[in-house]
């Protein structure tokens, strides 16, 4: 209570000093003019009574504005907030369509990880057609698709255990369970390589001697 009273002075004080200014003024001029003391205090006490009730009537009309403008807005907030409640809850389908999208992107970002590695392993051990090829499997091969027509990729300076750390980057990187398609795609794919050595023998190599090689077992393609 203290605290408003203090408020309603400090707002009306500056108001009365300037009336009593203003009153000062009028009977001052109303003296010279030859008015009598009686009078001229009359103007005074008008001046300062007027002054007051103007302005005591302005602030009530600019609150009143304020009210009116503050309920527009939050009736106007609110209704939105009703408008979205009711809009009803997202069906079923949007929610699928919307999983269906962030899988899709979520793999698009795995495959291009994938091939960024793919080529920065190769891009000094094979020829410019053989990588895209290379390239063009490991899609396949992410995609689950069957790899027909294989054009076989021919390296040089790589090792036999250079292609299996490769092929284990690449399986795990998918989140793949069974080992051995990845053995057989090896061994499709590196047919130059891997001619000699049985699927079952790369399958069991796959992550033999993993800090030795020039491409080396990684636990993250992003690294």
């Amino acid at each position: 209570m203290k605290v408003k009273n203090f408020e309603l002075i400090c707002m009306y004080l500056p108001i009365i000093v300037v009336c009593i200014l203003l009153g000062t003024q009028v009977r001052a001029y109303f003296i010279d003019k030859g008015s009598d003391e009686f009078t001229a205090n009359i103007f005074f006490i008008v001046v300062i009574f007027v002054g007051v009730v103007i302005y005591s009537g302005l602030t009530l009309f600019l609150h009143t504005i304020y009210e009116i403008i503050s309920r527009i807005i939050t009736k106007r907030k609110n209704l939105v907030l009703v408008n979205e409640f009711f809009s009803g809850p997202v069906s079923i389908a949007d929610i699928k369509e919307d999983l269906k999208f962030k899988e899709v992107v979520k793999f698009d970002n795995k495959l291009e990880i994938a091939l960024r590695y793919t080529e920065e392993q190769f891009a000094l051990y094979a020829s410019v057609n053989d990588l895209e090829n290379l390239c063009s499997y490991v899609t396949k091969y992410a995609k689950k698709e069957k790899i027909e027509d294989i054009s076989p990729v021919r390296v040089h300076k790589l090792s036999n255990m250079d292609l299996y750390h490769f092929g284990w980057n690449i399986w795990k990187h998918f989140d793949r369970r069974n080992q051995y398609e990845i053995a057989l795609f090896l061994k499709d794919i590196f047919q130059y390589s891997l001619k000699d050595v049985e699927t079952d023998s790369i399958k069991s190599h796959l992550k033999d001697d993993v800090d030795k090689g020039i491409i080396k077992i990684k636990s993250d393609l992003n690294t």
